[in-house]
């Protein structure tokens, strides 16, 4: 018996819980199309950058843009995809969310990885900002 627990154990530990048989199915369809749902995710995303990157008091961060740090970089590693995550500031909380709440297609919510797009204000959503006495 403790020879089974042992081998068990070890086995969640080093390779994972074992997925239901549907599951396990679910997860190879959607590897099957993850390169093509990834790069039109990279190339929604780059639009989206561009044309906020054209808006006055807007600072945007995204690894495609040309004042990025890491532009060269990801033209040469990545082919030019920066990913489905970008980030801007618009100068304040209150016009931030001013801004958060008038969008008509995204969402407000913090979760990573969604099908939707996703959006939210970290500092007031992830962060506790506390007063150190």
């Amino acid at each position: 018996m403790a020879f089974s627990v042992r081998l068990r154990a070890d086995i969640w530990e080093n390779f994972g819980g074992c997925m239901a048989p549907v599951n396990a199915f679910l997860n190879y369809i959607g590897i099957e199309t993850l390169g093509l749902r990834m790069k039109k995710i990279c190339e929604n995303a780059n639009a989206l950058a561009n044309a906020l990157d054209k808006l006055p008091n807007i600072e945007v961060n995204y690894l495609t843009l040309p004042q990025h740090p890491f532009h060269e970089c990801v033209n040469k590693l990545l082919n030019g995809y920066g990913g489905g995550i970008l980030t801007f500031r618009v100068g304040s909380k209150e016009r931030a969310f001013k801004i958060i709440n008038s969008l008509k297609y995204a969402m407000i919510a913090s979760n990573i990885g969604d099908l939707r797009t996703l959006v939210i204000h970290p500092a007031s959503t992830l962060y506790l900002h506390t007063k150190i006495s």
